[in-house]
């Protein structure tokens, strides 16, 4: 699940018609950082800062921050998925 939504067909279709792929002008880069991992088993929970840029058209580049809540599951082949996301910004946009 991702911010609630469960279900990898109904996570496509979400982002499908998010803003990044409904508004062309949008560029968008994700840094993902400061990631905590605890493990227990075949389950792990996971904490990291995201700051986001995104610039519409030529206009200056707006910052977000925020920070993702994770819990991963380890699979039969030894790797591991998301379970589990939230996503929660913690600031506004500002330039």
């Amino acid at each position: 699940s991702f911010n609630g939504r469960v279900g990898r067909a109904t996570i496509f279709e979400w982002i499908s018609g998010a803003e990044l792929a409904t508004r062309p002008e949008l560029r968008r880069k994700h840094a993902v950082m400061n990631a905590v991992i605890t493990v227990q088993g075949d389950r792990a929970e996971a904490t990291s800062d995201l700051v986001m840029f995104d610039q519409v058209g030529n206009a200056p580049w707006t910052i977000r921050v925020g920070r993702y809540t994770d819990e991963l599951e380890r699979q039969p082949a030894g790797g591991w998925l998301l379970s589990k996301r939230h996503l929660e910004m913690t600031s506004p946009a500002s330039s």
